[in-house]
């Protein structure tokens, strides 16, 4: 059989519509350069969100076996590179692995509101909001999931091939329940999406738009057949 030289790529793409870098953007860019050791590309000035990942994937060509992480431009990994680089690789050197992220439910309602799709507790992740580390968030021990916040997503090349990036016709926000609809096409597609025992600190409250309840609402009917869904 041919040999596939391919170079293992580790890519990560942050959107953003800031003009002007936060620090916080400033410090994520160093924390995966410069001490974790990923490429990270800005994916600025996009219409959508969803333009943005379907033209990275289509400008760099993801390969099979890429690890790429699509995250929010407003988080802290508050961990160490060598245990943050174990956990992903790890997870996503499981054939059988979708997305792997920092925040979950192993159990989706037919409203797909995801943290009220299981009691508290019963989730998966853990995280502070703000700058100040004092309004932490406890979600629930790493498990499998069946859909994953954007907050940060990780997957091989492979599944991000795998599925839809184009924003669905019936979605009226452009910025929105992205990442219910990536990663729950994974569980669909029989792939096993997994919550990391990441900490991390976000700097929004996490407070959801109009236009979150408008594609929110146009997802259950995109995949009614498959709600209520659970690992």
């Amino acid at each position: 059989m041919p040999k596939d030289n391919h170079r293992h790529r580790k890519l990560v793409f942050i959107p953003t519509r800031k003009g002007e870098l936060s620090q916080t953007l400033r410090s994520l860019i160093d924390w995966f350069e410069n001490i974790a050791g990923w490429e990270v590309h800005l994916l600025q000035g996009k219409p959508s969100i969803f333009e943005a990942i379907k033209g990275a994937r289509d400008e760099f060509s993801f390969h099979p076996t890429d690890s790429i992480i699509l995250c929010h431009d407003d988080i802290e990994i508050l961990y160490s590179s060598s245990h943050f680089n174990n956990l992903v690789d790890t997870a996503l050197s499981v054939p059988e692995t979708g997305f792997a992220g920092f925040a979950g439910t192993p159990v989706l309602n037919p409203d797909a509101c995801w943290w009220r799709s299981s009691s508290y507790g019963k989730m998966s992740g853990f995280c502070f909001h703000g700058e100040d580390l004092m309004n932490p968030t406890y979600f629930g021990p790493p498990q499998d999931v069946v859909v994953l916040d954007g907050v940060f997503l990780a997957a091989k090349g492979n599944v991000w091939n795998t599925i839809q990036l184009k924003k669905p016709q019936s979605f009226i926000g452009d910025w929105d329940f992205y990442d219910i609809f990536l990663t729950f096409q994974a569980h669909v597609k029989g792939f096993r999406n997994r919550g990391l025992p990441i900490t991390f600190r976000h700097d929004s409250p996490g407070v959801p738009r109009p236009t979150w309840d408008m594609n929110r609402r146009a997802f259950t009917e995109l995949f009614r057949e498959h709600l209520p869904a659970r690992t």
